[in-house]
């Protein structure tokens, strides 16, 4: 195809390194430029398995050399590849690639349909990523009695892995549901009160941002994360979504009691922003 096409400019994208991969093999049998997008970091703290660390520092390496442009989809994460290598050819950049908008504001409600705070979490739970925490500061305010035992209802639309489901699915608040089309998640999640976003509890999610995160934004209902990215923190707090440390139970507590009793005025408060999958496109290929 690369020749047939006379293609000029090469763009990889995904989360595993065979995608890049290829993009440099091409490089080897025709000079063209090389874009690559890395959804995930390829490094850092407690990303790969013992076995393919050292793999991956290698093939990063390769691919800092021999790429025009690597993309990462955060700042700290560029920043991070920068201190960490010398001598790198390609241009290193941080780029939010948002999303395509599947809905028209106008074709949903985001007002509250009964007193119960209806949640939504699009997406697997697994490993590091689950609702512990969570869970925890929901029982804890049961049992001092500072909200009711069906208060919250939690919807888990995706695959719950291990033990995991076993524990989850034993609290009467939390249903789930298997995967469906995006489109579909999408369309279900803006019925709810309140868009759900949980990141890893160990340091994986540092420097990455889920990229549901851009369906979140773009549904425009209260995103409630429980991040461990000070970077994804600051985007959704300045944009009037409520974050909180996904280990911080008191501040899990804090934000639940203020949705529950405020809920209009967080809604409210959300801003009407969202980060063009167009324009961002551009400024990657660019």
């Amino acid at each position: 195809m690369l020749f047939r096409y006379k293609c000029k400019v090469v763009f990889t994208t995904g989360g595993p390194a065979s995608a890049h991969l290829i993009g440099v093999m091409i490089r080897f049998f025709k000079s063209v430029r090389l874009i690559c997008e890395l959804q995930d970091p390829l490094t850092g703290k407690d990303i790969g398995r013992k076995r393919s660390i050292k793999f991956l520092v290698y093939f990063e390496k390769i691919l800092l050399k021999n790429s025009n442009k690597v993309v990462y989809v955060t700042k700290s994460a560029a920043n991070y590849v920068k201190n960490r290598y010398d001598n790198i050819k390609a241009n290193v950049e941080g780029i939010y690639p948002g999303s395509k908008k599947f809905l028209k504001i106008d074709d949903f409600s985001i007002s509250k349909v009964d007193d119960k705070l209806n949640i939504i979490h699009l997406g697997t739970l697994y490993s590091t990523r689950n609702l512990y925490t969570l869970i925890e500061a929901i029982d804890g305010l049961i049992l001092e009695k500072k909200i009711e035992k069906n208060s919250i209802r939690i919807l888990n639309l995706g695959e719950i892995y291990g033990d995991i489901k076993k524990h989850h699915l034993s609290k009467d608040y939390i249903e789930y549901k298997s995967i469906v089309s995006r489109q579909e998640a999408i369309s279900i999640a803006s019925n709810f009160d309140v868009s759900l976003l949980v990141q890893h509890t160990d340091d994986r999610s540092n420097n990455t941002i889920p990229y549901k995160t851009y369906d979140y934004i773009n549904i425009a209902s209260p995103i409630l994360a429980l991040t461990n990215n000070l970077e994804l923190s600051q985007l959704l707090s300045n944009n009037g979504h409520l974050c909180v440390d996904i280990n911080d139970i008191d501040g899990i507590q804090n934000s639940l009691l203020s949705l529950i009793k405020n809920y209009k005025k967080y809604s409210n408060n959300v801003k009407d922003f969202s980060i063009d999958i167009v324009k961002q496109t551009q400024k990657i290929l660019d």
